[in-house]
């Protein structure tokens, strides 16, 4: 492999995974669901992807509108302008969203824009 590796998913009994989390310090881990672990580099995560952009593009985060289903979003809902959850997501995702849409099988990104005025 002459690649670097920037991103690994384990599934595995949550024991296991547990363990794991214990002994990979230079990580930064974060889970989707109880039988997952996301695997990145320290000090990288889905906000951190986001600020670089912003920065870049010179806009803030308070202009940002991010969409999550799964705990390894509530950071990246937490940091935005307008955090929102897919009808789908965890309960704890919802609870922390500024705006709960329908599910990814009902065209919840499509509902949430409109919702937002963002298009017609």
């Amino acid at each position: 492999m002459k690649e670097p590796i920037f991103q690994c998913v384990l599934l595995s009994p949550k024991s296991e995974l547990d363990f794991l989390s214990e002994h990979l310090p230079n990580c930064q881990l974060t889970r989707s669901n109880p039988y997952t672990l996301d695997i990145i580099p320290a000090g990288g995560s889905k906000i951190v992807g986001i600020q670089a952009c912003a920065e870049y593009f010179e806009f803030t985060l308070d202009e940002v509108m991010a969409f999550g289903d799964s705990w390894n979003d509530v950071e990246m809902l937490h940091g935005v302008g307008i955090g929102v959850a897919m009808g789908n997501a965890e309960d704890e995702v919802k609870q922390i969203s500024d705006y709960v849409t329908k599910t990814n099988e009902e065209d919840g990104i499509y509902h949430a824009l409109k919702h937002y005025d963002v298009i017609p």
